[in-house]
C-alpha cells in the first residue's frame, strides 16, 4: 500500500511533464505544418509573379508606344539561346505555359491559343506555323485574327535563368523587347527546390537534350532534300494543336496539305541516325492526297497512334510528295527495310529520278483508246519538313 502510494506520487509529476512535452511537440508540429504550407503557397505565388511581372512590363511598354489596348497575341517558343546548347527543353515548355497563363490574366492582351492557330491552318487563314518558332527578323505580315506574337529565348547561368522575350506586331513589324531574371530553383518547377536537386534539374529540364545529335540530324536530312528534284509541289506540314515540343509519353499527330493532287510519304528522322516511315504503313496504305485538302496522320481511324519516346532531342518529320505514285514507291522501295508495321529507311539510298506521266483524253468523240496521248509532263516532286523537339 505504501509502496503503491509512493509510486503514484512519483509518477504524477512525470506524467504531467510528458503531457506538457507532448502538447509542446504538437504545437510546434502544427506551426511547422502551417509554415511549410504557407511557404509552399508563397513560393508558387512568387514563381507565377515572375511571369506576371514580365507581361505587365510588356503591357506598359506597348501602351507607351501605341496608346492602344486589346492586342490579340500568340505565345511562341522560348528555346535555350546558348550557342552550345541551342534548342527546346522542358524549361522552354514551362516558360511558354507560364507566359500564356500570365497573358490570360491581363485585360490588355487577348491570348490566341495554339489550338486556335492550328484551326487557322486547317481553315487556310494561316499559311505557316513557322512564325511561332522563327527567331529571326520581324515579319512584316498581316494576319486578320492575330495582331502579334510574343516569343524569345532563355539563357542559363547558375544560379539564374534570364528570359528574353519580344512582342512582334505583324502590321509593320514593330518589336517590343522585355527580359526577366528568375532564380534557377524556381524557373523549372512549380515549387522552390532545395539546392541538392538543382544539379538534377539542370540536366533533365534546364538544358536541351542531345543538341549536337539534333544538329547532325538536320544536316543529314538536308542531304536527302538535295536529292529531290524539281520541287514544284507546295506542301504544308504542321502538328495538330499547333505545338512543336512534346514530353515523353505524349501523343502526337500531323496534318498535311498540298497545292496539287499527289501521293505522299511521311518520314521520321530520329537523332540516332535511324529513320522510320510513318506513312504509308500496314494500317494506312493509301498515299493519295487531293489538292488543298487536309490529311491527318494518324487520323481517328488509322489504326495506330504515335507516342513520344527516347531518344529525346530534335526529331525531323519530313513529307515527300510526288505526282506519280509509282515513282514515289520506287523511291521508297529502294531504301526501305521491312520492320513490322512501320518500315525503316536507309537515308543514304534515297534517290529520285525524272519521269513522264501520260494523260489520255477520254472525252474525245469516238475515242476510247486510253493509250492515245493528249500531253505529257515531267513528274513533279515536293518536300517539306519540321522539327519536333522532345524531352523526358
Amino acid at each position: 500500500m505504501d509502496i503503491s502510494t509512493k509510486n503514484l506520487i512519483f509518477l504524477g509529476p512525470l506524467l504531467r511533464l510528458i503531457h506538457r512535452n507532448i502538447a509542446v511537440f504538437l504545437l510546434i508540429h502544427c506551426l511547422c505544418s502551417i509554415y511549410t504550407k504557407s511557404a509552399t503557397a508563397d513560393a508558387k505565388t512568387d514563381i507565377r509573379s515572375y511571369y506576371q511581372t514580365f507581361i505587365n512590363e510588356l503591357e506598359g511598354l506597348v501602351f507607351e508606344k501605341t496608346e492602344k489596348r486589346d492586342f490579340k497575341i500568340a505565345v511562341g517558343e522560348f528555346p535555350c539561346g546558348h550557342p552550345d546548347n541551342e534548342g527546346i527543353s522542358t524549361l522552354s515548355r514551362i516558360i511558354q505555359s507560364n507566359v500564356e497563363e500570365a497573358v490570360l490574366k491581363t485585360e490588355f492582351f487577348k491570348l490566341i491559343t495554339r489550338d486556335q492557330i492550328s484551326t487557322m491552318m486547317e481553315e487556310k487563314k494561316l499559311q505557316s506555323l513557322r512564325i511561332l518558332d522563327d527567331n529571326g527578323s520581324s515579319p512584316e505580315i498581316s494576319i486578320q485574327s492575330i495582331d502579334g506574337i510574343f516569343k524569345g529565348q532563355y539563357f542559363y547561368e547558375f544560379p539564374e535563368v534570364t528570359v528574353k522575350g519580344r512582342l512582334i506586331l505583324f502590321n509593320g513589324g514593330q518589336t517590343y523587347p522585355v527580359s526577366k531574371t528568375i532564380p534557377i530553383s524556381a524557373a523549372g518547377t512549380n515549387q522552390i527546390l532545395p539546392a541538392s536537386r538543382i544539379k538534377e534539374i539542370v540536366t533533365s529540364q534546364i538544358l536541351p537534350q542531345n543538341t549536337q545529335k539534333s544538329k547532325d540530324n538536320l544536316t543529314s536530312v538536308k542531304s536527302i532534300i538535295d536529292k529531290i528534284p524539281d520541287q514544284k509541289i507546295k506542301i504544308e506540314l504542321w502538328v495538330k494543336g499547333g505545338r512543336s515540343n512534346f514530353a515523353n509519353g505524349e501523343k502526337i499527330s500531323f496534318l498535311v496539305r498540298s497545292d496539287a493532287d499527289c501521293h505522299i510519304a511521311v518520314l521520321d528522322h530520329f537523332i540516332d541516325g535511324s529513320t522510320m516511315m510513318l506513312f504509308p504503313n500496314t494500317f494506312s496504305r493509301n498515299t493519295a492526297i487531293s489538292q488543298d485538302s487536309n490529311i491527318e496522320i494518324p487520323g481517328d481511324r488509322s489504326g495506330f497512334e504515335i507516342e513520344i519516346a527516347e531518344p529525346f532531342g530534335g526529331d525531323i518529320v519530313q513529307v515527300i510528295a510526288c505526282t506519280n505514285k509509282s515513282e514515289l514507291e520506287n523511291l521508297l522501295k529502294s531504301a526501305t527495310r521491312e520492320s513490322g508495321p512501320f518500315s525503316s529507311i536507309k537515308r543514304n539510298t534515297l534517290v529520285t529520278r525524272g519521269a513522264k506521266i501520260m494523260q489520255v483524253d477520254t472525252n474525245s468523240p469516238g475515242n476510247n483508246d486510253k493509250s492515245k496521248l493528249v500531253n505529257s509532263a515531267v513528274v513533279q516532286w515536293g518536300e517539306t519538313h519540321i522539327v519536333v523537339n522532345t524531352y523526358p
